[in-house]
C-alpha cells in the first residue's frame, strides 16, 4: 500500500514537472502572440468604430460610420475590385507557373542546384531592390525595354502613363518575385512522390503526359490547396510593387486596398478608415481560407 502511494506521489511529481516544462516552452510564445498579434488585432478592430488622426487627442467614436463610408464609396469600391482583378490573376499565375518550373527543376540535369538558387535569388531579394530594376527597365526614355523597341524599329511606349500595361508589368513583376517561392514548394510536393508509382505506371504503358495528369496532380492536391491558401493571403497584401514604382497610378487603376490602406492611415491621418480597410481584407481573407480548407477536407 505504501509503495502504491509513493509511486502516486512520484507519478503526479513527474507530471507536474511536465507541465511546467511546457508552460515554459509555450508561455514565452503565447505572451508574443498575445502582446503582438491580438492584441494590434483587437486595437484595430476598435479603431475601426472610431475617427482619429493618429497624433493628437483620444479616437472618438462614431460606431458604423466608417464601415458606412467605406462601402457606400464607389472609390473604395472600386479599389476592393482592382484588389481582387490584380490578385486574382497573379493568383491563378501563381498556382500554374511556379507548377510548370517545379517540373523543369525537378530534372535529373547537371547543374541542377545552380538552376534551382538562380530562381529562388528573387525570393530573397529585396522588394526595393528590384523595384528600382523594374523603373530603370520600363523608363519612357532610355529604360531597357524601350531601348529594344526602338532597336526594331519601333516606338516608345510610356509605360508608366499606360492603365494596361502598369497592370499587366505589375503583375508580371509580383510572379517574378514570388515564382521560385511557390516553385521550391511543388518541388517539394513533386519528391514526396513514391518513384515506384510512376515505375508501375511506365511498366503499364502510361507516358510522360498520362502520368502527370493521372499520378502527378492527384498525388499533388494536398499541396495545391496550400498554395491556393498561400495565394489568397497574399492576394489582399500585394503593397510593396505598388508603393516603390506606380504609387497607385496610372489614374488609380493600380491601388489596391493595402496601399489605400496606407494613404488613410499615414498621408490622410484617418486611422479610422485605414483600420475599416484592415478589418475587410481580415474578414475577406479569413472566409476565403476557411471556405478553400473545407473544400480540401476531403484531399486529406
Amino acid at each position: 500500500m505504501k509503495s502504491i502511494v509513493q509511486k502516486s506521489k512520484y507519478g503526479a511529481s513527474q507530471r507536474r514537472i511536465r507541465n511546467i516544462e511546457a508552460w515554459a516552452s509555450v508561455g514565452p510564445v503565447m505572451v508574443y502572440m498575445f502582446i503582438f498579434s491580438f492584441l494590434p488585432v483587437m486595437f484595430v478592430i476598435y479603431l475601426s468604430f472610431t475617427e482619429w488622426n493618429g497624433i493628437i487627442g483620444l479616437p472618438q467614436w462614431v460606431g458604423l460610420k466608417n464601415f458606412v463610408n467605406f462601402f457606400s464609396s464607389s472609390q473604395y469600391l472600386n479599389i476592393l475590385w482592382q484588389t481582387v482583378y490584380i490578385g486574382g490573376i497573379g493568383l491563378i499565375l501563381g498556382m500554374t507557373l511556379p507548377f510548370l518550373l517545379a517540373l523543369l527543376l525537378n530534372l535529373k540535369i547537371r547543374g541542377q542546384s545552380a538552376y534551382r538558387t538562380v530562381w529562388y535569388i528573387p525570393v530573397v531579394t529585396s522588394f526595393a531592390v528590384m523595384s528600382q530594376i523594374v523603373i530603370v527597365f520600363l523608363n519612357p526614355m532610355d529604360g531597357s525595354l524601350n531601348n529594344f523597341l526602338l532597336s526594331i524599329g519601333l516606338q516608345r511606349v510610356d509605360w508608366q502613363l499606360s492603365t494596361f500595361w502598369m497592370v499587366f508589368w505589375i503583375t508580371i513583376f509580383i510572379q517574378w518575385k514570388g515564382i521560385g517561392g511557390g516553385a521550391l514548394l511543388f518541388l517539394a510536393g513533386l519528391q514526396s512522390v513514391d518513384p515506384s508509382v510512376y515505375e508501375a505506371a511506365k511498366i503499364d504503358g502510361a507516358g510522360r503526359w498520362r502520368r502527370m495528369v493521372s499520378i502527378t496532380v492527384p498525388l499533388m492536391k494536398p499541396m495545391w490547396a496550400f498554395v491556393f491558401v498561400m495565394g489568397i493571403n497574399g492576394m489582399f497584401q500585394v503593397f510593396e510593387p505598388i508603393y516603390f514604382i506606380t504609387q497607385g497610378g496610372p489614374k488609380g487603376t493600380t491601388t489596391v486596398i493595402v496601399y489605400q490602406l496606407w494613404k488613410d492611415a499615414f498621408v490622410n491621418f484617418q486611422m479610422g478608415m485605414a483600420s475599416v480597410g484592415s478589418v475587410v481584407i481580415l474578414l475577406i481573407v479569413m472566409a476565403c481560407t476557411m471556405v478553400s480548407l473545407k473544400l480540401s477536407k476531403s484531399i486529406y
